[in-house]
């Protein structure tokens, strides 16, 4: 949930400096990068370390994707779209059959997904998965695949 919060915060903040702007003229991502101190330089990028750097040791890896990613509202929303319309792509496939509950593949997912109890259903859809692999990669059995398609459920 507060991944969503600052997306909109993010898209706020941009819409507001466009409209104190006078609208979108040129984007230029170096501005200022020739005037600015290195002092400056320094407090931006240990700013981010000073957030990111609690938030996973309190969190575990990969928090800020999980928590905090800006992105990851984007990429929900073009999948739940996409499953909507029915347009294939890349997505896991699961063979229940071969799974022998290891759990090998929730201790690697980024996400935090029960990604077990996902092949067990033999539905791997989940608008939260970023098709890392590291579920594919871990799995000693070959339970989980990367599939190219319309996501299906293979058993009910």
């Amino acid at each position: 949930m507060i991944k969503y919060v600052v997306l909109a915060v993010l898209a706020g903040v941009i819409g507001y400096m466009a409209y104190r702007a006078g609208g979108f003229h040129a984007v230029d991502p170096f501005y200022g990068m020739d005037r600015r101190s290195h002092l400056q330089d320094f407090f931006m990028l240990f700013g981010a370390v000073l957030i990111i750097v609690p938030l996973s040791l309190c969190f575990g890896r990969f928090a800020n994707c999980h928590y905090l990613c800006w992105g990851a509202p984007l990429m929900i929303i073009g999948t739940k779209i996409k499953n909507t319309i029915g347009w294939p792509s890349l997505h896991l496939a699961a063979n229940p059959a071969a799974c022998k509950d290891c759990g090998n593949c929730d201790k690697h997912c980024p996400m935090k997904l029960p990604v077990a109890a996902m092949v067990q259903r033999g539905d791997m859809r989940n608008a939260e998965c970023v098709l890392c692999g590291n579920c594919v990669d871990r799995c000693p059995t070959g339970a989980i695949r990367y599939a190219f398609g319309v996501p299906k459920r293979t058993r009910s």
